[in-house]
């Protein structure tokens, strides 16, 4: 299944914009985040080749600025199906359905949210999910900012789905202000949970990265806005 990266902190070519917060359009029709300007989502989906009206599916990860900033103009684009957490606000012109999912819901095939989670974020409680994409490779996870967090998030996949193995995780990690011994830690136990491919990105923060990267070798890959996957 294809993943292609519509905006990140880092960028492929000059003619694309950059946003701290990262937008994923999964399978040609689900989009994961929205960043945080329209503008910015609008002229890179343009610069890729991606119609944003063909877009049925978008699942919103959690509600801070750099995800939810392009949201309310993409829901007149033609938008069938909302699927929001905790406060994000959905105009009421919007004409399509919204979903509040609060555990594993499949959104279309082979497609999954988490269902909200509820995490600290500066002493605020905060609702967040993640997407579960189920492919021949297996399952992989994408995520918003982690903000609940990532081994937390790993391990409630693979017991919910009842997998020994992760193929893929992508996304935010929220380990940008974290200590070094910390972040090997976390990547060491990624290792251990017997997870195949890690693509660190925007809150991860570039020291971070390169610990993943020392841990899983060409098994790290960065993510940047232009990028494309097959999961």
């Amino acid at each position: 299944m294809k993943v292609l990266t519509l905006v990140e902190k880092d960028k492929l070519n000059d003619k694309l914009f950059v946003g701290w917060g990262g937008v994923y359009l999964v399978d040609g029709d689900t989009l994961f985040d929205t960043g945080e300007r329209w503008e910015y989502l609008k002229n890179n989906a343009e610069i890729l080749g991606v119609d944003l009206s063909s877009i049925k599916n978008v699942v919103v990860s959690h509600n801070h600025w750099d995800h939810v900033g392009g949201l309310s103009k993409l829901l007149v684009t033609g938008i069938e199906n909302a699927y929001i957490v905790g406060d994000v606000a959905v105009p009421s012109s919007f004409t399509g359905k919204v979903f509040s999912c609060s555990d594993f819901t499949e959104i279309k095939k082979n497609v999954y949210v988490t269902g909200s989670r509820i995490a600290k974020y500066k002493d605020k409680d905060i609702a967040e999910q993640s997407l579960v994409i189920k492919t021949e490779n297996g399952l992989s996870i994408i995520f918003g900012c982690a903000h609940h967090g990532l081994l937390e998030v790993v391990a409630d996949v693979m017991s919910h789905f009842n997998v020994k193995s992760l193929h893929a995780v992508l996304g935010g990690f929220h380990l940008i202000d974290e200590d070094s011994r910390v972040v090997k830690c976390m990547a060491q136990q990624l290792k251990e949970l017997n997870v195949k491919n890690v693509m660190p990105c925007h809150c991860t923060g570039y020291d971070a990265y390169k610990i993943f990267e020392s841990i899983f070798s060409d098994d790290c890959q960065p993510v940047m806005a232009g990028s494309e996957f097959i999961l």
